[in-house]
C-alpha cells in the first residue's frame, strides 16, 4: 500500500524531530528519557487531533520541552534557530540606537491590548524594519522563533513580510521593561 501524503510528511517530521533530540542529548540539554517522555507527549497530542479533538492546541517538540518539561528555553530555541537556519541577535540593549528604541515602543504602544498580551505570552516584539522596493519587511526578536502568533501580529500592522530573529530570554526581558 502506497503512503499517503500525510504519512510521508508525519516520517519527515519524526526524522526532524530525531535528529533534533539526538542534537539535544549529546549536548547534554536534555535527557534521553526526558526526550522519550516529551516525544509521548507530541504523539499523544498528534492522536487526540487525529480523533477531532477540536479543543487542542498542537504545540511542537520545542514548546513541548520548554513548558512541560522545564528545558531550559534559551539552549532550545537556540538549536532550533540553527536547524531552521534563524538569525540569532546578540546585542547589548545599549547599544540600539535611540530610533530604533522608540520605533519598537511605538509599535508595541499602538498594538490593541490584545495583541499585546499574545506578544508577551509568546515573548517576541518588533524589533525592526527594511523597506525593500515594495515591501515592507518587519523583523521580529522572539524566544521562540517559532511561535505562531508572529505572523497575525506582523500582518496587523500592515507589513507584508518579516524575519524572526532568536533573542535571549533576559534581553528580551530587558528590551520590553525598556519599552514598557
Amino acid at each position: 500500500m502506497e503512503n499517503s501524503y500525510y504519512d510521508k510528511h508525519f516520517d519527515s517530521q519524526m526524522d526532524k524531530y530525531s535528529r533534533f533530540g539526538k542534537t539535544l542529548i549529546n549536548k547534554k540539554i536534555i535527557s534521553a528519557s526526558v526526550f522519550e517522555k516529551a516525544m509521548m507527549f507530541y504523539l499523544e497530542q498528534r492522536i487526540k487531533l487525529i480523533l477531532d479533538d477540536k479543543s487542542l492546541t498542537l504545540k511542537n517538540l520545542a514548546d513541548i520541552l520548554v513548558e512541560y518539561f522545564y528545558a531550559d528555553s534559551d539552549a532550545v530555541y537556540h538549536e532550533i534557530a540553527k536547524l531552521y537556519a534563524f538569525r540569532e541577535l546578540d546585542f547589548l540593549i545599549e547599544e540600539i540606537p535611540l530610533s530604533q528604541i522608540n520605533w519598537i515602543r511605538e509599535i508595541f504602544n499602538k498594538a490593541e491590548n490584545k495583541i499585546k498580551e499574545i506578544m508577551i505570552a509568546n515573548k517576541f516584539l518588533p524589533y525592526d524594519r527594511e523597506k525593500l522596493l515594495s515591501r515592507n519587511r518587519m523583523i521580529v526578536c522572539s524566544v521562540n522563533p517559532t511561535c505562531r502568533e508572529i505572523p497575525r501580529f506582523v500582518y496587523s500592522f500592515n507589513y507584508t513580510a518579516y524575519d524572526v530573529c532568536l533573542i535571549k530570554k533576559k534581553e528580551y526581558e530587558k528590551l520590553l521593561k525598556l519599552i514598557s
